[in-house]
C-alpha cells in the first residue's frame, strides 16, 4: 500500500512538475513556421494621398494580419516596419509625410508571449479557455471571484491581465518607428484601460477598457490621444466609449486634421462637429466577417444628409455591408465638412474564425 501511495504521489509531482513546465515554456518559431507566416501575408497595400501645394502627403497602411506578428515584440516591430518600408520603397515617404495605421492594429497584443499553438483555435472562445489553462496564475482572481457577473467575457481579464505589456509594445514599437524614420504615425487603435497621455507617454489608470488611437511626433513622443464614441457590437461586450461623444482635432505640418475611429465616421452629428479649419479627415477602420450594423434601426438610411447617388466602387458592389459604409460613412459625409481630403484605411487578415475586411480609400 505503501508503494502505491509513493507510486501516485510520484506521478502527481511529475505530472504537476511537467505541466508548470509546459505552462512557462513559449518556445521561438521555428524557421519553417516564420517562413509559413511570411507566406500568408498577401502583396502589401499602401495607399498615398498627395498634395499639390507640396505640403507633405497621407499614407494609409491597409494592415494584414494572422496573429504571429503578435506572439512577440519583435515579430509585432518587424511586421509594423515592414510597411514604412514598402512606402520607402514606392518613394511614398516624404519630408512631410503621416503615416496612418488600421483600427485594432494593436489589440491582438494581448498574445504577447502566448504559444503559438494558440493560434491553431477557430473561435475566441476557444483561445480564451486554451490561454487561460496555460497560465491559470493570471487569472487567479477570476478563479475565486465568485461575484464576477456571467455577462463578462472571460477575455476582459485576459486585457486587463496583459494591459501594462500591451501598452508598453504598442507605445515602443510605434514610438520607435516614428523617430527613427522621421515621420508622424497614427498608431491605429488598441484597447487599453483607462488611458491617458502625460508628458509624451501613454499611461494606464484603473478603469474599463476604452478603444483608443495615438498620434506620434517625429521625436517619437505621444502628441494626441483619439477615443472612440461609438463602439461596434463586439466591442461593446468588453469596453465603454466617452460619454462626451466628441471628435478631436488636432494641428500637423500638413494642416488641421480630424480623427473618426471606424464607426464614428457613420454619424452625421460628428462631422456638423468638424470646425472649419479642419481640412483633413482621417478614419482607422475595421470591420468583422460577423459584424452585423443595423443600418436601417440606427437611423442612417433615414438620414436626410445621406447620398443615395454616391459614387460606390464596382469592387464592393456584391457586399452589402460594404456597400452600405461606403454610402454612409467618410467616403460620402465629408462633403458635410470644409475639408478636402479624407483617407479610411482598413485592418485585413484572419485571426480565430475572424475575417477581418473593408475596402480602404
Amino acid at each position: 500500500m505503501n508503494v502505491f501511495r509513493k507510486y501516485l504521489i510520484f506521478v502527481f509531482v511529475t505530472s504537476i512538475s511537467l505541466y508548470s513546465v509546459w505552462t512557462y515554456t513559449n518556445p521561438d518559431l521555428s524557421v519553417v513556421e516564420q517562413k509559413k507566416a511570411s507566406l500568408a501575408q498577401p502583396s502589401l497595400i499602401i495607399h498615398s494621398n498627395g498634395y499639390d501645394r507640396g505640403r507633405g502627403n497621407i499614407v494609409g497602411v491597409q494592415a494584414f494580419i494572422t496573429g504571429y506578428e503578435y506572439l512577440q515584440e519583435k515579430y509585432f516591430f518587424a511586421s509594423m516596419e515592414s510597411y514604412i518600408e514598402e512606402a520607402i520603397a514606392r518613394k511614398f515617404l516624404q519630408e512631410d509625410t503621416l503615416l496612418v495605421y488600421p483600427e485594432h492594429i494593436g489589440t491582438p497584443l494581448f498574445l504577447l508571449e502566448e504559444k503559438k499553438s494558440i493560434l491553431k483555435h477557430t473561435s475566441l472562445e476557444d483561445a480564451t479557455r486554451y490561454a487561460f489553462w496555460s497560465n491559470p496564475l493570471r487569472f487567479v482572481g477570476e478563479i475565486f471571484s465568485l461575484s464576477r457577473p456571467k455577462e463578462i467575457p472571460i477575455i476582459k481579464y485576459w486585457f486587463t491581465a496583459k494591459a501594462e505589456k500591451m501598452r508598453d509594445v504598442y507605445f515602443h514599437t510605434f514610438s520607435t518607428l516614428a523617430s527613427m524614420y522621421k515621420t508622424p504615425i497614427l498608431a491605429g487603435s488598441i484597447l487599453l484601460p483607462k488611458p491617458s497621455l502625460r508628458d509624451g507617454k501613454l499611461v494606464l489608470g484603473a478603469g474599463e477598457l476604452e478603444n483608443v488611437s495615438v498620434l506620434f511626433g517625429k521625436d517619437g513622443n505621444a502628441k494626441s490621444l483619439f477615443f472612440k464614441n461609438k463602439l461596434a457590437l463586439p466591442e461593446r461586450r468588453i469596453a465603454i466609449s466617452k460619454k462626451e461623444d466628441q471628435i478631436v482635432e488636432t494641428n500637423s505640418s500638413l494642416g488641421q486634421f480630424a480623427v473618426f475611429l471606424s464607426h464614428d465616421s457613420l454619424y452625421t452629428t460628428h462631422y456638423q462637429k468638424i470646425t472649419r479649419e479642419t481640412n483633413i479627415l482621417l478614419s482607422p477602420a475595421c470591420l468583422w466577417s460577423f459584424q452585423s450594423i443595423s443600418w436601417q434601426n440606427e437611423g442612417f438610411i433615414s438620414d436626410k444628409q445621406t447620398n443615395t447617388t454616391a459614387n460606390i466602387p464596382d469592387i464592393v458592389q456584391n457586399s452589402k455591408q460594404l456597400k452600405n459604409w461606403m454610402q454612409f460613412s467618410l467616403a460620402d459625409k465629408i462633403r458635410i465638412t470644409k475639408a478636402k481630403y479624407g483617407l479610411q484605411v482598413f485592418l485585413q487578415g484572419k485571426l480565430f474564425g475572424l475575417r477581418f475586411q473593408g475596402y480602404s480609400y
